[in-house]
C-alpha cells in the first residue's frame, strides 16, 4: 500500500538520490562504446525509410523487450511505429496501440500484427477504458514538459502497471547525457505520479544533430 505521508515519495528520492545518480552514470559509462559504434552506423543509414528502425533506437528497444520478457507481463499499452517494430518482436504479448492521426491509423490497420489491438485516438484515451495493463511504454518525440499532461491522465493506469517505460526528447536541455538530468526526469515523474519507482535502466543518446533522447525503464515498487 502507498504511504500515507504526502511527502513520502519526495523523501524517498532524496534518501536514495546518490544511489540512483550513480546507477544512471554507471549505465551511461558502461554503454558508451556501444553508443559510439551505433552512432557511426546510424550516420551511414540516415536515409532509412522507417524512421524508428535506427541502430541506436533498436538497441534501446532490445533492452526494453528483454526487461519485459523477464517478467510476467502479458498486456502492454504503447505508441507504435507504422511498421510495428516493437509489437512484432513480442508476438506472444497483447499490445494495445493508439494512433491519433487518421491517415496513419488507416495505414497501420493494413500492417497490423495479430497481437495488436489498434485504436484511433490519443494514448491518454486509454484512461477511460475499464481495464489495466501490465506494462506501459510511451515513446514520445517531445519533451517531458509537452508530454506530462498525457502522462498525468494515465496516472491511475500507470500505478497499476508493473513496468513504466518512457522516452523523451530533451532537445538542447542537456548537451552531455551524464545521468544527472535523467535523475531529474525520474524525480519529476515520481512526484507527479506519486509512485515509488525502482530504476531499472536509464539511457541518454543522441538521435539527431539537434536533440538528445532519453529512455527510462521504471518498475513499480508499490504492488
Amino acid at each position: 500500500m502507498a504511504a500515507k505521508d504526502p511527502n513520502y515519495h519526495k523523501n524517498y528520492y532524496k534518501e536514495h538520490e546518490e544511489k540512483i545518480k550513480k546507477q544512471l552514470k554507471d549505465n551511461y559509462k558502461k554503454n558508451k562504446r556501444k553508443r559510439i559504434h551505433y552512432s557511426r552506423v546510424y550516420s551511414s543509414e540516415s536515409k532509412m525509410k522507417a524512421k524508428y528502425n535506427r541502430p541506436v533506437k533498436n538497441l534501446i528497444r532490445d533492452r526494453i523487450i528483454s526487461e519485459i520478457q523477464r517478467r510476467d507481463i502479458k498486456t502492454i499499452l504503447t505508441l507504435e511505429s507504422e511498421d510495428f517494430l516493437f509489437a512484432e518482436e513480442i508476438p506472444q504479448k497483447k499490445v494495445y496501440v493508439f494512433e491519433i492521426d487518421k491517415k496513419i491509423h488507416n495505414l497501420m490497420r493494413k500492417n497490423k500484427p495479430r497481437n495488436v489491438i489498434l485504436n484511433q485516438g490519443g494514448i491518454s484515451d486509454f484512461s477511460e477504458y475499464d481495464m489495466d495493463v501490465d506494462c506501459i511504454y510511451l515513446d514520445f518525440c517531445c519533451t517531458f514538459k509537452t508530454a506530462k499532461e498525457e502522462i498525468y491522465l494515465l496516472k491511475e493506469k500507470i500505478s497499476k502497471s508493473k513496468l513504466f517505460i518512457v522516452t523523451f526528447c530533451t532537445w538542447d536541455e542537456t548537451k552531455s547525457p551524464d545521468g544527472d538530468y535523467q535523475f531529474e526526469l525520474i524525480n519529476k515523474l515520481q512526484t507527479m505520479l506519486e509512485i515509488n519507482f525502482k530504476v531499472i535502466f536509464g539511457q541518454g543518446y543522441r538521435d539527431k544533430k539537434h536533440s538528445t533522447m532519453v529512455t527510462i525503464i521504471l518498475e513499480n515498487g508499490i504492488q
